[in-house]
């Protein structure tokens, strides 16, 4: 599994542990727990691109692919350049912001759907940041803001 799935992989355990959450402590503390791997994942992610740019001019990096259903061309493929780097550490800045945000100024009674309206988000950005959705990313996590 590449590195970059990381991205992918940690909003699903997290949304999955949201929906374990009985307590608003357990729930706080797992979203906070995933922003912050998150975050750091993306400025590893950003030193590491940095030093492997140095040596590698190749459009992407840390690519990798993989074809889940054949008759139907189904795959998965990773990998990033500049832009993308500069998107995933800029989106996981939002979604840490988000969290201690709504953490320390809000105590509502939704809060395992507030936490699963961010984990959502923060998987919606990490997934679809290539496909041209930022607009759509960043109206969804207003949305969750205004719901929660």
């Amino acid at each position: 599994m590449n590195s970059l799935s990381f991205f992918v992989c940690v909003p699903v355990l997290m949304m999955l542990a949201l929906l374990l959450c009985k307590s608003r402590a357990a729930i706080r503390t797992v979203m906070v727990t995933g922003s912050l791997l998150l975050m750091i994942g993306a400025v590893i992610l950003l030193f590491a691109y940095l030093q492997e740019r140095a040596t590698n001019l190749s459009p992407m990096l840390f690519t990798a692919s993989t074809i889940w259903y054949q008759p139907l061309q189904i795959g998965y493929s990773v990998g990033v350049d500049a832009i993308s780097v500069v998107m995933i550490l800029l989106s996981s800045v939002i979604v840490l912001t988000g969290v201690l945000f709504r953490g320390i100024w809000s105590r509502l009674p939704k809060s395992t759907l507030c936490g699963i309206c961010f984990w959502q988000q923060a998987f919606s950005v990490f997934l679809f940041r290539s496909i041209s959705l930022p607009c759509f990313s960043f109206t969804n996590w207003l949305l969750s803001l205004c719901i929660c």
